[in-house]
């Protein structure tokens, strides 16, 4: 797949806001894991970066303004952003990110994966190493059209 990069304006409290979709294909450069099988990736996949700019914000906006907060054109961007964002730097398992939630400190999600018996998942000790999560071509499709809309 080519690089994909798109963008959309909206309004994010109030304010103009532009909020950016990067897509490209990663070849695994070191020994990755699938967060959810916890198999070695070692094929090519898709990794996705999400970022907001406004006149004095940039970056992760949308851990600073929540769905009420942002344009009807943004809304469906903010509630997958978490999802899509970084995909091959996950800290934890799908399990233990099913527990944690998106936001949350790492103190925090230790106690409360331990509470429920996930702070070792498999084998893999949460935070241990970034995990990827592998996006369908499916999943692509659906991001790239969240970012045509009008």
């Amino acid at each position: 797949m080519k690089p994909y990069s798109a963008s959309i304006k909206g309004l994010v409290n109030g304010e103009p806001a532009i909020i950016t979709c990067n897509i490209d294909t990663r070849t695994p450069t070191h020994k990755q894991h699938n967060y959810e099988t916890l198999e070695v990736v070692t094929e090519p996949y898709y990794r996705v970066s999400i970022c907001g700019y406004m006149e004095n914000e940039f970056g992760q906006i949308n851990m600073s303004y929540g769905v009420d907060d942002v344009s009807d054109n943004l809304k469906l961007i903010f509630l997958v952003w978490d999802y899509f964002h970084l995909n091959d730097l996950k800290a934890g398992t799908k399990k233990q990110g099913e527990i944690i939630g998106c936001e949350m400190d790492y103190d925090e999600a230790c106690i409360l994966l331990e509470e429920h018996d996930l702070y070792i998942d498999r084998g893999y000790a949460y935070g241990n190493e970034w995990l990827t999560h592998l996006l369908t071509d499916e999943e692509i499709v659906y991001l790239k059209g969240l970012f045509r809309q009008v």
